[in-house]
């Protein structure tokens, strides 16, 4: 599997109206983001250390390596890639994305997340929206 196709094919996915991964039971789990709310991301909440990102899957072994991807729909200075992360122990683990390519990504648009294992095989998706900026909800009387 070419992960640069792999990308492609879910960008076109998604220009084609399709705005999450539908669960496939045959691919390793999405990856969890938990500043992702009601579907959006507000870069204002990421900190400054970054974007923890998890990565957790049933077929996980020891000596396996993923690479971790968090990119817009359109391609854009915030698509990120992690280093190949080599899988010491079978335990959830953690990726941070650096927090200046969430404020790069394209806001107001959909950002995708999905992990490779070994360069062949890739994970279901999460979909999230980019926003900004967390408004407090008041009203002016």
């Amino acid at each position: 599997m070419n992960i640069d196709d792999e990308i492609k094919r879910v960008r076109d996915l998604v220009a084609a109206g399709k705005t999450s991964s539908e669960p496939d039971e045959a691919l390793p789990k999405a990856p969890t983001i938990e500043l992702i709310v009601n579907g959006e991301l507000y870069v204002d909440q990421v900190p400054e250390i970054g974007l923890k990102v998890g990565v957790d899957y049933d077929t996980m072994q020891t000596g396996q390596k993923f690479v971790l991807h968090l990119f817009s729909n359109t391609p854009s200075d915030g698509d990120y890639r992690s280093e190949p992360v080599t899988v010491n122990e079978v335990k959830p683990y953690v990726v941070t994305v650096p927090k200046e390519n969430i404020e790069k990504m394209h806001k107001n648009e959909l950002g995708l997340c999905l992990y490779f294992i070994d360069d062949k095989e890739t994970s279901n998706w999460t979909s999230f929206t980019v926003r900004w900026h967390l408004l407090s909800r008041t009203t002016v009387t």
